[in-house]
């Protein structure tokens, strides 16, 4: 009877880092870019591994796990830590709560054993380096990552089996911004001594074994590399445990500091803290040390690029394949750069130069198009912000849509109407950069704000009565402020990192205005690791976006199906209308020119199709959202005297 009316908690709140919303704001511009360098690198790191054979070894067939495992771990805690850092939401259910708690318990056990199990591998290398290949065979290699999986999964079990007996009934707010196990102990309302005990016990263990492991493992390799008598063998084989102790040491001691310290020294603000660097952060500086501190992962890098570029490089020179070589290294001589590399100081946009007869008509034809475009995008940001019937936040986020069209167009066409009327097709380095920058980041940006319409579209069909309590004016202020926000920096340092490419070929772009392709096509060094980030962005920005615009679709054709009424239907099916063609134009034409196979590349193709989501949706969208919408032309027709 006492545990029937004990247990009434279903669900927790998790309080998270901070109650001020700029601090929310300002974390979550910060958490998310650092979760996607997570992903991309972790991500990069076991493909490389996978790839390159001179990579296939003990080492790195840890070094791939240990990729793997960081990228799990920061995945079941940072998207939760981002949703509620932008929302005002911060509900997480009972089984959600356990479910990510056992989670990170079983892939930080793993992620220790596999850090011993590395050390002890670095410890045969140096100690032993003739029994190396019998001692570290692909067998061993496996049981130990096994045994380092399996651990991991029996410290996750019987913390369920400890967590299991616990009952909630008084308060449900947790005070961190993840679901760990000392702030959960602390609802409890049953005596958790025996359980603190048994977990203390097991997290101990966990935690002072592998230590203890690797500490005789590298006391043995210190005793070992002194007794070499060259300096140059000493550092190299300082060298290849150099990382490992990097990332051993950051990682233990957050964890001790969190986990084994005094009870009496609990601090809440401390403990966030340091679980922000075990979580969040070093799943992100794990590649990067084992990348920047490691030349066999470098070199790698530069044995691929190659590959990709078949046999364009051998043609070369060789002097021009030593400083292609050490540009790819990211260690340019600037003055050899400079003299052989850096003869483009301008770019020639020949647009529609192949149509010369039809330059006059094609100038008029987009200066129209231009006209309209700001025109429609202009009065539909005026009726949204005059008519008190519009206030909603649909229509928010429509006239935040209108404003991007505006400045999305207003990067390409000015330029292209001045191209076609002078025939001066010139423009240089520096605004050729600015354009891209400017035309990428809109297009993100527009991706990402086209997910948050079909997001209210889901809550305002899916959950109605919700509805005005999820979508209030706060969170969509934040989500359009996260929609330009995240597109910003990504975009700026693409930019950079294409225009630090070497132009020494034709200047000529056969595009009308500077896109990625077809200026890529002008670099004379390695564009394999550029092309590798523009797919990624693209799928990140256009691919994922897409994804989750589908998903809400599915969801509320599945809602609108199940109301009784036709009436019903039609009217919840003309809310959704206008948003699906949009969405159905834009990422159409944009996944076809940025995500189709490079061998179906056509130069004509591409300006077909960016022709379609740079200037004639921002025109044919406020059409669409004004024919196809009552309450705006309801609106219209009141501003109309």
């Amino acid at each position: 009877m006492g545990r029937r009316n004990s247990t009434h908690v279903s669900d927790f709140i998790l309080m998270g880092l901070t109650d001020s919303e700029e601090i929310q704001l300002v974390l979550f511009t910060l958490f998310l870019p650092i979760y996607l360098i997570t992903v991309l690198l972790n991500a990069g790191m076991m493909l490389i591994i996978h790839l390159d054979l001179q990579l296939h070894t003990p080492m790195y067939f840890f070094l791939s796990h240990l990729s793997f495992l960081d990228l799990s771990y920061s995945t079941v805690i940072t998207p939760k830590t981002l949703q509620n850092l932008l929302t005002s939401t911060k509900y997480i259910s009972y089984l959600n709560c356990f479910t990510q708690m056992n989670c990170f318990i079983s892939l930080s056990a793993t992620e220790c054993f596999l850090l011993s199990s590395m050390a002890y591998d670095r410890y045969v290398a140096i100690c032993n380096p003739l029994h190396y290949p019998v001692v570290m065979a692909t067998r061993r290699c496996c049981s130990l990552v096994f045994g380092s999986y399996l651990i991991g999964f029996m410290d996750a079990f019987v913390n369920v089996l400890c967590m299991s007996r616990l009952h909630f009934c008084n308060s449900n707010i947790i005070y961190h911004f993840f679901c760990d196990a000392p702030p959960i102990l602390a609802l409890s309302c049953t005596d958790t001594h025996d359980t603190e005990i048994t977990i203390s016990v097991f997290a101990g263990s966990t935690l002072m074994v592998s230590l203890l492991t690797i500490s005789v493992s590298y006391v043995s390799i210190l005793s070992t590399i002194l007794k070499i008598t060259s300096t140059s063998g000493k550092r190299k084989a300082f060298s290849t445990c150099a990382s490992h102790l990097l990332g051993v040491t950051i990682f233990y001691s957050t964890l001790i500091f969190t986990y084994l310290k005094p009870s009496k020294s609990y601090s809440l603000g401390k403990d966030q803290v340091a679980s922000v660097f075990y979580t969040i952060v070093i799943p992100m500086l794990n590649p990067l040390v084992y990348t920047l501190r490691n030349k066999e992962v470098k070199n790698a890098l530069i044995r691929f690029m190659p590959k990709r570029r078949g046999s364009r490089i051998t043609k070369q020179a060789p002097k021009q394949k030593c400083l292609i070589v050490l540009f790819s290294q990211m260690e340019p001589q600037k003055d050899l750069v400079d003299v052989n590399f850096t003869s483009v100081m301008e770019f020639v946009l020949l647009g529609f130069s192949d149509f010369p007869n039809l330059q006059m008509f094609l100038f008029v034809m987009f200066l129209f198009i231009y006209v309209v475009t700001l025109m429609g995008n202009g009065i539909i940001i005026l009726i949204t912000r005059t008519d008190q019937t519009l206030q909603t936040p649909m229509y928010f986020f429509l006239s935040n849509f209108s404003f991007l069209e505006i400045c999305y167009v207003s990067v390409t066409l000015p330029r292209m109407l001045i191209n076609l009327w002078t025939q001066k097709r010139h423009i240089s380095l520096s605004a050729c950069a600015t354009q891209m920058s400017c035309a990428l980041m809109f297009g993100n940006i527009e991706c990402l704000l086209l997910t948050v319409m079909a997001y209210d579209r889901y809550m305002a069909i899916c959950n109605p009565l919700h509805y005005p309590l999820v979508m209030n004016y706060k969170v969509c202020v934040q989500l359009v402020s996260a929609c330009w926000i995240t597109g910003v920096p990504v975009e700026i340092g693409q930019t950079c990192q294409i225009f630090s490419l070497p132009f020494c070929r034709s200047n000529q772009i056969n595009h009308y205005f500077c896109d990625i392709p077809p200026v890529l096509k002008l670099a004379c060094g390695d564009i394999f690791l550029n092309e590798m980030m523009v797919f990624t962005v693209a799928v990140l920005f256009v691919m994922i976006p897409f994804l989750l615009i589908l998903g809400s679709y599915i969801k509320i054709t599945s809602t609108i199906l199940k109301l009784p009424l036709a009436t019903g239907r039609a009217k919840a099916f003309s809310t959704c209308s206008s948003h699906v063609m949009v969405v159905t134009l834009f990422f159409g034409s944009g996944i076809i020119t940025y995500l189709r196979p490079k061998s179906k590349n056509s130069s004509r193709t591409d300006k077909f199709f960016s022709l379609f989501y740079t200037i004639v949706t921002p025109m044919l969208n406020p059409l669409i959202y004004t024919l196809r919408n009552k309450d705006v032309l309801m609106a219209l027709r009141k501003l109309l005297p």
